[in-house]
């Protein structure tokens, strides 16, 4: 039994290191494009950062946890984020590279606390710079590289936790994906070019003008291409693992090429940068070169054990705490809540499901009908005349505050309305002149269901959701001659219903 024991150890030692034999060039590029993606993502936040202290009292946490949150001071926030934009340039340069890598896990963790502003691009970015933290990125285009490298087994570890981790993302998606819309149905790829605030112009021209069986190929297509690409860059083999990184980034291209999805696209293409073969920069003619390998100091290899360890046991423990939050339960310990607080920074994602449990049956946003003082009829969101149409999702404020206008539906219980009234009411009595402000507005759901597909693309159906201020109908102003409401139809909001067709219609409103 000796034998078959040992060469299965032998074997398994061999497959972890060709998948931890990552060439520093596409290491470097991995460290490049982190620091680009974060520069941009700061560009984007950059662009709404006089909205972010409205939007605390409209999403809680936002941008920055509760204990962090420096109340109303756009001041402080444009220092942070400028600091995240410096050490993110510094990952770039790959000046100090340890030092910013660093940083910028802590940042991005805090980040991450704030569920409303994040989404599953954010998480990969966490994770590889968890993983930086073991590797040596500074030996190529970089300030730092000297030609000396310090590696160890640590090196191997963060390595090989980086593969593992973009095919168990992709692996993981695939599972996720159980819903009939993408097998058998086929129809997931057409709910996902048809969302309004994801699709991109070559989405959009693709679900008015192919065919339905186009999308079910598609569909088909992308869990093949996830499934295959992720097994294949786990193989002992250096070409499957190749075959398998031209099919994620081909993956990729598609989702860049058909949907705005910001800088998610951008951020898978960083991982997987990573996993750039050797072969690749020979052709390419970007030689490679000698270095001197330099063993870590003793202290450095202790504290990376105890990030491992400790992450870890703080994801393991904080999850179970969340158990017991869930059940309503007492926590067990003084400082648990601490632990569990925590472990939000810390936390490693179990469950990818990007895009993948259901393709949403609808779509919707928000339109918003503003009688001014002076007498004028205004959209506040967009600061124009409303318009019922669908909106450019790349355009202001669309383009910079994403699914804040449109991705949470009215609820009965009257929360999510009152929350997005609360939000016009601050953004106008802060930015707008006296008297240009709001004296009343109407706050519409303009809702487009899916279903039934043959019959698509349906026509918008705006839905009147709440007046402001809800005062008799009496004193409300009479609506203006060349309202738009006088030439819209609207239908009954329905909250059991979404993702149905409406049928019943409701009287337009004559006042404000």
């Amino acid at each position: 039994m000796q034998m078959p024991t040992n060469r299965v150890i032998t074997y398994l030692r061999a497959w972890v290191n060709a998948l931890a034999d990552l060439d520093p060039r596409s290491l470097a590029c991995f460290r490049i494009g982190l620091g680009v993606v974060l520069i941009y993502d700061v560009g984007l936040a950059w662009d709404v950062i006089d909205l972010w202290p409205g939007m605390q009292a409209y999403f809680d946490g936002l941008p920055l946890p509760y204990w962090a949150q420096p109340a109303g001071d756009v001041a402080t926030l444009k220092l942070l984020f400028g600091l995240y934009a410096v050490l993110a340039l510094g990952l770039v340069l790959g000046y100090q590279t340890r030092f910013c890598a660093l940083a910028l896990l802590l940042a991005t963790g805090i980040h991450r606390c704030v569920s409303q502003t994040v989404d599953y691009h954010d998480d990969v970015l966490f994770h590889a710079l968890f993983w930086a933290q073991f590797m040596d990125l500074g030996q190529y285009f970089s300030f730092d590289g000297r030609g000396v490298t310090r590696t160890d087994r640590w090196s191997r570890v963060g390595t090989f936790g980086l593969v593992f981790n973009v095919a168990y993302i992709y692996i993981t998606t695939v599972v996720e994906k159980s819903d009939p819309a993408w097998w058998p149905d086929g129809t997931a790829v057409y709910y996902a070019l048809s969302d309004v605030a994801l699709s991109g112009v070559l989405g959009r021209w693709a679900v008015a003008h192919l065919p339905l069986f186009v999308f079910k190929m598609l569909s088909y297509q992308a869990l093949l291409m996830e499934l295959l690409g992720g097994l294949l860059i786990l193989s002992p083999w250096a070409r499957a693992r190749c075959t398998g990184w031209i099919l994620l980034s081909l993956l990729q291209v598609g989702l860049w090429a058909c949907m705005r999805l910001e800088s998610f696209p951008a951020t898978m293409f960083t991982v997987q940068a990573a996993l750039v073969p050797a072969l690749l920069w020979a052709r390419l003619g970007v030689a490679g070169r000698t270095s001197v390998v330099v063993s870590r100091p003793h202290w450095q290899r202790n504290l990376l054990l105890s990030l491992l360890v400790g992450t870890v046991l703080l994801n393991a423990e904080g999850r179970r705490l969340a158990r017991l939050i869930d059940a309503e339960e007492p926590l067990p310990y003084r400082g648990a809540s601490s632990i569990y607080q925590l472990r939000k920074i810390f936390h490693l994602q179990a469950r990818w499901a990007m895009y993948a449990p259901s393709p949403p049956d609808y779509v919707g946003w928000w339109v918003c009908v503003g009688r001014a003082r002076s007498g004028a009829e205004i959209d506040p969101i967009t600061g124009i005349v409303p318009t019922f149409k669908p909106p450019n999702n790349a355009g202001w404020p669309f383009g910079g505050l994403g699914s804040v206008y449109w991705f949470y539906e009215p609820d009965e219980e009257g929360y999510v309305q009152e929350e997005y009234t609360d939000f016009i009411r601050w953004r106008d009595k802060r930015y707008t002149p006296q008297n240009e402000q709001l004296t009343h507005f109407l706050l519409f759901y303009v809702y487009v269901p899916y279903e039934p597909v043959a019959e698509g693309p349906h026509e918008p159906m705006p839905m009147l959701v709440t007046r402001w201020p809800e005062e008799d109908a009496e004193a409300r102003p009479v609506l203006r001659p060349d309202s738009v409401l006088r030439e819209v139809e609207l239908y009954e909001t329905v909250y059991d219903k979404w993702g149905e067709m409406l049928s019943k219609r409701i009287v337009v409103p004559i006042t404000y």
